[in-house]
């Protein structure tokens, strides 16, 4: 059953020092993120294909220095130098999951090297790898939420500025993260179960950070729920450690909810940087609905013609349902400025449209290749 997100926070209003106006502690790469290159996903877009050979705008050299760099981000920084769970205590910001666009191209061939399957299937793998991290600290919020609903006291903020304060992170979180993320890849089913996956994941994670390294050896049931029932003890008093109390603060939340509840429930994020052009790169497509027309644009639509016309009606009502494929050719046009992007209507038209928030586009012109100043 999925948590009631509102309500839950709704309830902490009531307990001094559960909630924040700012989060405790974020990744640069989201702290200092332009807000207009942050975009809400409805859910995770694959591609169907991943091209052998990734369209980029950057030189070969700049791209390995740019996976090098990532890569030892994620040496020092674990999992979190390529998503990140921001609480839905925080008040000021949104809540959720975000995803780095170009730590997660940049990492799944490293997180999968030797998989013998298509680039594709590696990022779709890697996907849900990083989603089922992400997941677990969610997990753990909203299970420690519930226990100091029934204690009236804070848990979860004092102990996140605790370690921010100390310019530390929650080394056994992580452990239980790293698990949680190992044993949802495991557990695949369909195309995604290619045998060598587990053990390739497992490996890259040895080379990650205290903690994270280490997720591997508790992927066993029972391992498992030692983890979580230290973890959950870590959170009370020494007087209010009892066995009993042990066993319900994280176990029913972390094992038994079922993923799928989750994912519906927790809001989808995808943070991109100028040099991440092209969402067909990363397989991850933001949720664009368009809700408005500048008056130039209503001019060019009134004199294009009904085939056009009738491309972009279908187009836009097909994106208030869905998020754009790669059949969209969603990409950047810098030319119009960094917020503004251009789709494909058809074979020889294409559309482009401002972002505005959140997943609200306006759009702003319409006209063939030519005419918008395609090559």
């Amino acid at each position: 059953m999925a948590v009631d997100i509102p309500a839950l926070r709704g309830a902490l209003v009531e307990i001094p020092g559960t909630l924040a106006d700012d989060p405790p502690r974020e990744p640069v790469w989201i702290s200092q993120a332009d807000p207009t290159l942050i975009f809400p996903a409805r859910n995770p877009t694959i591609l169907d294909s991943l091209p052998d050979n990734r369209p980029t705008r950057v030189s070969a050299a700049q791209d390995v220095r740019e996976s090098e760099r990532i890569a030892a981000d994620v040496r020092s920084s674990g999992i979190e130098a390529i998503a990140w769970y921001r609480s839905f205590r925080v008040r000021s910001l949104p809540w959720g999951i975000f995803i780095r666009a170009d730590g997660l191209v940049r990492s799944f061939e490293q997180m999968f090297d030797g998989l013998a399957a298509p680039r594709s299937i590696k990022l779709e793998l890697a996907l849900n790898a990083v989603l089922s991290h992400e997941l677990a600290h969610f997990y753990v919020d909203t299970a420690i939420a519930q226990f100091e609903l029934l204690s009236l006291r804070a848990l979860w903020l004092p102990r996140k500025l605790g370690f921010a304060h100390a310019g530390s992170y929650d080394v056994y979180e992580e452990v239980i993260a790293n698990a949680s993320m190992l044993r949802a890849v495991r557990d695949l089913h369909g195309p995604l179960r290619i045998s060598g996956r587990e053990r390739l994941l497992r490996e890259w994670t040895r080379r990650q950070p205290s903690g994270y390294s280490i997720g591997y050896r508790y992927t066993a049931a029972h391992r498992f729920d030692h983890a979580l029932n230290r973890h959950g003890a870590s959170y009370l008093a020494p007087r209010t450690r009892s066995a009993a109390a042990r066993k319900h603060i994280l176990l029913a939340p972390l094992i038994r909810a079922p993923m799928s509840a989750a994912a519906a429930v927790v809001p989808l994020y995808i943070v991109t940087s100028s040099s991440s052009s092209r969402f067909g790169d990363i397989g991850l497509f933001p949720a664009l609905r368009i809700v408005a027309e500048t008056p130039g644009f209503k001019k060019q639509l009134r004199k294009s013609p009904e085939q056009m016309q009738r491309a972009y009606a279908e187009l836009r009502t097909r994106l208030m349902a869905r998020s754009p494929t790669s059949g969209d050719r969603l990409k950047r046009w810098p030319p119009l400025g960094a917020e503004t992007w251009s789709l494909r209507l058809n074979r020889g038209d294409r559309l482009h449209v401002r972002h505005l928030a959140g997943m609200d586009f306006e759009a702003v012109a319409i006209g063939s290749h030519a005419e918008l100043g395609h090559d």
